[in-house]
């Protein structure tokens, strides 16, 4: 572990650090680089998030080889993320040469790369797996056991910290989106006379005819001005 840090102090650390950040990107970012500095033997380290769709892509990464090395069990469709994301638990491969899991990934990653050995640890949470984070390693048997639980708790700390964080920006997002509704309602009710049951049909007739969000809608009303037209009923 780099440092005198305690491993227990280190989990501490990211989760304090995890509580000042806002924003869910920023708060991978430093996930990542909390990884990559607290694991001697990482030579890269990324975290890989699946959306709605059940599509993964990688969300940071401390440099490019993290990445490259995500984007290629994306293409091939195997890999240790993939097996951490779909089956949830830690995947540890000490050393890739000599483990048949991934009969392509593997080769690629150790000749291409000079990937030797791996881990990868789900972003879980009670409710669902958000993705992996996922470490990699030049060297073979990078991660000792102490390496390993570590990594585990660090990412159950971003887990729930990113749970949260999203939480709170689906909140912002919808607070906002309600405001912005309410001003662009106002401004239909004092120029056409309309009560706003009826200023909020107008805007909804308009997000439908033109294939707009809502909320877009109510937001060129704001910006510009510009109102949708009004039938008198």
């Amino acid at each position: 572990m780099t440092g005198d840090v305690h491993p227990v102090g280190r989990v501490d650390q990211l989760a304090r650090q995890l509580l000042t950040e806002r924003g869910p990107q920023e708060l991978l970012d430093r996930a990542v680089a909390f990884t990559a500095g607290g694991l001697d033997a990482a030579s890269s380290v990324s975290i890989s998030l699946v959306d709605k769709r059940r599509r993964i892509s990688t969300a940071a990464a401390s440099n490019d080889l993290a990445r490259t090395a995500d984007e290629l069990q994306y293409r091939l469709g195997e890999g240790p993320c993939l097996d951490a994301v779909w089956d949830p638990g830690a995947v540890h491969c000490r050393d890739l040469d000599a483990d048949p899991r991934w009969p392509r990934w593997a080769p690629a990653a150790t000749v291409d790369l000079e990937v030797h050995s791996t881990l990868s640890i789900p972003l879980s949470t009670h409710e669902r797996t958000l993705g992996s984070i996922n470490v990699y390693a030049r060297a073979r048997d990078a991660f000792d056991p102490s390496a390993v639980a570590l990594a585990g708790s660090l990412a159950t700390h971003t887990a729930v910290a990113y749970a949260r964080a999203l939480d709170r920006h689906d909140l912002e997002t919808a607070l906002a989106s309600r405001n912005l509704i309410g001003q662009a309602q106002g401004i239909l009710m004092e120029r056409y006379r309309i009560t706003a049951g009826r200023a909020f049909e107008v805007l909804a007739t308009a997000s439908q005819q033109s294939n707009t969000k809502l909320v877009e809608v109510a937001r060129r009303v704001v910006d510009t001005g510009v109102t949708p037209p009004v039938t008198r009923t």
